[in-house]
């Protein structure tokens, strides 16, 4: 019986603090989440592929679009993103369908959930919040 109510414990304690999005792909506290970062194109024209590097680094992402679904002008498009809890500043490539790169720098992607790519190399966004 102490064991019942050891484990119901525990499970009540993981629910209260462990909620996850429905999009969340784990079952662990301590390992990432991965939340959409909704991504709506503002720009002169169709993007073909969207890459992502941490700040500092040249490593990018494998492209984040599907080679057959890029992403039109005023289309909004949920991209999948892993965000681990802490703050990092990330540098997102854009191609658009001419072949022409943007990077824009230094965005909190691990607190943003809406960004808007404007003409210009310009973004826009949103920060989550979170229920307490």
């Amino acid at each position: 019986m102490k064991r019942f109510f050891l484990l119901l414990s525990l499970l009540m304690f993981v629910a209260m603090f462990c909620r996850f999005p429905a999009q969340a792909q784990t079952a662990d506290c301590a390992t990432a989440e991965v939340w959409p970062l909704n991504v709506k194109n503002s720009t002169e024209s169709d993007i073909r592929a969207i890459h992502l590097s941490q700040t500092g680094t040249q490593e990018w992402s494998a492209n984040m679009l599907a080679p057959e679904a890029p992403l039109k002008r005023g289309q909004v498009m949920p991209l999948p993103l892993q965000r681990n809890g802490a703050f990092h500043l990330w540098a997102m490539k854009v191609v658009d369908a001419k072949g022409k790169e943007t990077i824009h720098e230094k965005l909190p992607l691990s607190v943003v959930y809406d960004l808007e790519l404007k003409a210009g190399g310009k973004t826009e966004y949103q920060t989550i919040t979170r229920d307490t």
